[in-house]
């Protein structure tokens, strides 16, 4: 009870001669310690979940899409005829048109034409990882007699893969699961409850599932599917 009260951090007392406040220093320095170490972790989970969005591209490598637009753009006579010249020229009007900016609009027009080129790209690198993964036949070959394939495949990998992993990096990009068909999850609800149910029930109960798999079960299923498509290690 004496540490209980000794951790509060402020206790006022009120009496004839008014209200007097008591402050505690050192519970004051702790709940302020604490909420700064809450919000520095907030910050590092922050940064890992935009360094896993982009992974296995790393952030600082926005820099060299930058120092590539900009080279494709200045070393060329007429960057409105240079590869990048038509999306830069798009981005120039939305940046006069609807933010005001009217002087000193390039510069920003190349950063953010690289940064989608960046992002892009990070997304293209995942793709073609997600794709190399699903092969698994490299887990059946024998040993010293690896197949041509293989060794393509372990090459690709290694490519496109980081050389600096880190923790949930492949997150998203691991294959998803295929989905299991509607009648194949009907099949095994019923395998686990046959044996739990009396006759007549497990009847009713089959009954119901060929209902729901004529009706609602096609769009739920339906729905499941989209779900595979825009979620991550599904």
């Amino acid at each position: 009870m004496a540490e209980a009260h000794a951790a509060v951090a402020l206790t006022f007392t009120v009496s004839s001669e008014g209200v007097a406040f008591d402050i505690n220093k050192q519970a004051i320095e702790a709940v302020i310690k604490s909420g700064v170490v809450a919000g520095r972790k907030r910050l590092i989970r922050f940064k890992n979940s935009i360094y896993n969005q982009v992974y296995p591209f790393h952030p600082s490598s926005w820099f060299y899409f930058a120092f590539t637009v900009f080279a494709a753009i200045y070393l060329h006579p007429d960057y409105r005829q240079s590869p990048c010249g038509i999306p830069i020229l798009y981005l120039e009007d939305i940046l006069q048109r609807y933010l005001g900016i009217t002087r000193h609009y390039h510069v920003p027009a190349c950063l953010l034409f690289s940064l989608f080129l960046w992002f892009f790209g990070s997304l293209l690198n995942k793709a073609v990882l997600r794709i190399l993964f699903i092969y698994t036949g490299w887990m059946y070959s024998i040993r010293k007699r690896t197949n041509w394939y293989d060794v393509l495949w372990m090459y690709l990998v290694t490519l496109f893969k980081s050389k600096h992993p880190r923790l949930y990096g492949y997150q998203y990009s691991l294959p998803n699961l295929p989905l299991p068909s509607l009648r194949d999850t009907i099949d095994r609800y019923l395998l686990s409850v046959r044996h739990l149910l009396p006759v007549a029930e497990y009847e009713e109960r089959v009954r119901q599932a060929e209902l729901f798999r004529k009706g609602p079960g096609r769009r739920l299923q339906f729905f499941l599917w989209m779900k595979t498509w825009f979620t991550s290690n599904y």
